[in-house]
């Protein structure tokens, strides 16, 4: 019987959090069919997946319930993100401002 199930999050190693997918028999190379933990990376939107031996899963460590929250953008760099959207917005109105001759006049 396996420690962890489906959907349960769990720390591995100094890779991170990761979600189990699934618990099953898995064959690698010549290797006969033993059960494995199917990682996938918790914070990350990759397509990655780590397979550990339910035989090493000393390897992984429970997530707390309290930290479970996926994390959110702080207030201030909310509002840092739209102040340069501003910038970008008011260098793009001087640029379509002005006029091509403009630039390349000599006086």
């Amino acid at each position: 019987m396996s420690r962890f199930q489906a959907g349960a999050l769990v720390v591995y190693g100094n890779l991170g959090v990761h979600e189990v997918e699934g618990v099953g028999l898995r064959r690698f190379g010549d290797e006969s069919a033993r059960e494995y933990y199917t990682l996938r990376p918790y914070f990350s939107d990759s397509h990655d997946r780590s397979y550990i031996p339910t035989a090493k899963e000393g390897a992984l460590r429970p997530v707390p319930r309290h930290s479970r929250r996926k994390p959110t953008l702080h207030a201030s760099k909310r509002r840092s993100c739209l102040s340069r959207r501003g910038y970008r917005q008011r260098w793009q109105n001087i640029i379509r401002h002005c006029s091509t001759p403009m630039i390349f006049t000599s006086t």
